[in-house]
């Protein structure tokens, strides 16, 4: 058995790739099209998102977003931890480095839970998304010098891209049907 590692010895490589990260983040990444490029796409998705918000769902709607954020910017923190996958052209050099994208995963989600409250067009219009995702925008990311994968494959990612709304949909319907009957009682 080999020397055990001390919480000072992971502190101290910490630091060294926190370091790194910062001088290629301002070397290679800040400023570049692929940082604009996503940066802007998300602010452009957020505002066509609020434009077309109905706001008598706002509550739910922003629970439903809420939770899938949350779950999403997990697991691709956590991908990345693992080294299932980087960023090339992280939007932040530290954390969730792509979270535009996770953002923008929430916003669109989010659309299509406003859009289609019935069960059919919603999972038909998540497992088409789910395609979208894994086998269009997933490959163009990588051409664009946005994301690279390391032993991830595309088909990996399509039942996290159909699970995680589903799931939340359920959750979520679930938690209004309850709120709405708890206040018609009152």
């Amino acid at each position: 058995m080999g020397s055990a590692v001390s919480l000072a010895d992971v502190h101290k490589a910490q630091m060294q790739v926190s370091d790194l990260r910062w001088s290629y983040w301002i070397g290679h990444v800040f400023g570049t099209f692929q940082w604009w490029f996503v940066l802007v796409f998300t602010l452009l998705l957020i505002y066509a998102w609020v434009k077309t918000l109905r706001r008598e769902a706002l509550t739910e709607v922003l629970l439903f977003g809420s939770l899938c954020f949350i779950v999403i910017t997990f697991l691709d923190v956590l991908g990345g931890e693992v080294q299932l996958w980087d960023y090339v052209s992280m939007v932040l050099p530290w954390g969730a480095r792509l979270i535009c994208v996770d953002v923008d995963l929430a916003v669109i989600y989010m659309a299509v839970y406003q859009k289609y409250r019935a069960w059919g067009p919603f999972i038909l219009t998540i497992v088409i998304l789910a395609l979208i995702f894994a086998f269009v925008l997933e490959p163009l990311s990588i051409r664009m010098g946005i994301y690279q994968p390391y032993g991830w494959r595309h088909i990996y990612s399509v039942p996290f891209y159909i699970l995680i709304p589903a799931a939340f949909k359920a959750l979520t319907d679930r938690v209004s049907r309850t709120a709405k009957s708890a206040h018609s009682v009152i």
